[in-house]
């Protein structure tokens, strides 16, 4: 909208910022970003997440994906690894917590459907 000079409708719910900054190389306007895409479907592996990025760091929330149907949790250190290939979870539970306490403000601020355990589920029955 900013760089297009459209006005927003006074009635219109937005929750973004002008991205124009970013586009013009002067960095992003937040600092920490997330995306919630809580679908079971191919794009995800399969599997609901949200996820939120702050600086060189990305903690990413799989619901209802460990066992007993917990939420199961990867963090990856961008900086030195831009394929997301070494999970650091397990390295800095510290982080995890706080991340994930981001995570779940952001899912409250939005008023996010979230993800629920299955009491049908049977994890003999899922796919490799």
């Amino acid at each position: 909208l900013d760089m297009t000079g459209v006005t927003l409708k006074e009635t219109a719910k937005f929750d973004g910022v002008s991205q124009k900054p970013a586009l013009l190389g002067l960095g992003t306007p937040r600092d920490t970003e997330f995306c919630c895409f809580p679908h079971y479907a191919p794009a995800t592996g399969g599997v609901p997440a949200v996820w939120v990025r702050r600086g060189d760091w990305k903690l990413i929330r799989f619901f209802c994906d460990g066992p007993e149907q917990t939420d199961r949790f990867e963090l990856y250190n961008l900086k030195s690894d831009i394929g997301e290939t070494k999970n650091l979870a397990a390295e800095h539970p510290d982080m995890v917590k706080n991340f994930d306490a981001l995570i779940g403000q952001h899912l409250k601020d939005i008023d996010a459907v979230i993800p629920v355990k299955n009491p049908f589920y049977d994890p003999a029955a899922k796919a490799p």
